[in-house]
């Protein structure tokens, strides 16, 4: 094939990547597109691989290292790119080190190159195109999505009522002492983090849970971060009143374009909400300091008590929380030509070679890189291939044999192999009369 896309959270990325794959299709060329996790992707021989971010040799190894040993062309799509306030472009953990460095990275805006740079990239490297996802948020784009009635048609909620989103981004509540442990060893802040994250969690579900009760003509929707563990108290609302409802499907951009009021605790996808021109607010009854705040939110305006909640579901008077020059400096000024099709430039500059190549170090094998305990998950990995061959060919739903995790591995098998194909096709076949 041409270009193979790895993305890793279908809600983030899924969209990006089929959208990406219509325009290098349009153009004549071959194009897969297969979760990080998945096998499959060591039997692949892309002349250009597309990952979601590339962080350092174990992720070079893991993404990029096929049977073939010669993939020299890589582009970082880097989806975290709006991170925390006073994170080290050097040291943080989201900066490319080692070889990753000689890979094309994708900035949406000048302050992502301006890091790209402080860590060490060269200027050949770095390209500074805007988002994808924003790509989305523009006029061009306006037919791509559902409609209002069509959503509300699937989902049973009532037109006639205004509709209210909660952008939770909650993943680091709700955990257990071991997991702590683990986020810690990539985040020393991980642990306060989470205890910032529990206290929100509870104010702000008393809030929203307040109002539900209190406004019956507005209908609530919670929609949970894709790596949340969603608290069983919002479930047993969602089943409780009708006015409140759990959704976890579509992307953002989708429920920007339909809603008509938002609130925001500590997510980026407040872009989605400025770029579709919504009403939006930021709930803060916790105090953030200033080293874990999200670089975007940083110094914006936002709403600390439940009084001042409920003001904000029914006035008028509004102004949106961040300055509008931090969103160009950040994802770029959204005019030119858009970020997909400057991707798929990239794309075709590597494949014609107009653009430089890096005849990656990919070792005879780098197995040394791997703690004893990723070296047993990578063994237990590839034996579990021909089992995933055999299930995919034959359609097969429930394991023939006994594995010590055949419950997530048949879930994996059917997210990533039969329903993020289904999922693919339908988003290609709404971009293709678009692109």
């Amino acid at each position: 094939m041409d270009v193979l896309i790895l993305y890793e959270t279908k809600s983030r990325e899924l969209e990006n990547a089929s959208l990406l794959s219509v325009e290098l299709e349009k153009r004549g060329y071959s194009v897969c597109i297969k979760n990080i996790y998945s096998p499959f992707k060591y039997f692949t021989k892309p002349k250009v691989i597309v990952v979601p971010h590339l962080y350092d040799e174990l992720q070079l190894v893991g993404f990029a290292k096929n049977i073939w040993l010669k993939n020299d062309a890589i582009i970082d799509l880097q989806y975290e790119q709006i991170l925390g306030n006073d994170c080290d472009p050097i040291t943080d953990v989201h900066s490319p080190k080692g070889q990753a460095k000689f890979a094309h990275h994708i900035a949406w805006g000048e302050d992502q190159a301006r890091r790209y740079k402080l860590c060490g990239i060269a200027d050949e490297n770095i390209h500074i195109t805007g988002s994808m996802a924003m790509d989305l948020m523009r006029r061009e784009f306006d037919s791509y999505f559902f409609t209002r009635a069509q959503v509300g048609a699937k989902f049973g909620l009532d037109l006639s009522k205004e509709w209210v989103l909660f952008i939770s981004s909650f993943s680091y509540a709700n955990r257990t002492e071991e997991e702590l442990k683990k986020y810690e060893k990539m985040d020393p802040n991980a642990r306060e983090f989470s205890r910032i994250s529990n206290e929100s969690f509870e104010e702000i579900f008393k809030w929203l849970k307040n109002a539900a009760e209190n406004y019956p003509n507005k209908i609530f929707i919670y929609r949970p971060h894709p790596a949340e563990k969603i608290d069983s108290r919002v479930l047993r609302l969602a089943n409780e009143r009708k006015n409140f409802i759990c959704i976890g499907e579509y992307s953002m951009r989708q429920w920007a374009k339909i809603v008509d009021r938002v609130y925001n605790w500590y997510s980026t996808s407040i872009a989605d909400i400025y770029f579709a021109r919504k009403t939006c607010y930021i709930l803060r009854p916790v105090p953030i300091e200033k080293n874990l705040e999200v670089s975007i939110l940083a110094e914006s305006s936002s709403i600390e008590n439940y009084d001042d909640f409920v003001k904000s579901l029914s006035e008028q008077k509004y102004s949106f929380p961040i300055d509008s020059q931090k969103f160009e400096i950040f994802y770029g000024n959204g005019k030119g030509q858009m970020a997909y099709a400057q991707i798929a430039d990239l794309c075709e500059k590597l494949i014609t070679g107009e653009l430089k190549k890096h005849q990656f170090d990919y070792g005879s094998n780098r197995l040394d890189m791997y703690n004893l305990k990723s070296f047993r998950k990578y063994i237990i990995n590839w034996l579990n291939v021909p089992f995933y061959i055999f299930c995919y060919l034959f359609k097969i739903s429930k394991p023939l044999f006994v594995f010590k995790k055949k419950k997530y591995l048949l879930s994996l098998l059917k997210k990533d192999v039969y329903g993020a194909a289904d999922e693919i096709n339908a988003y290609k076949k709404r971009f293709r009369s678009l692109v």
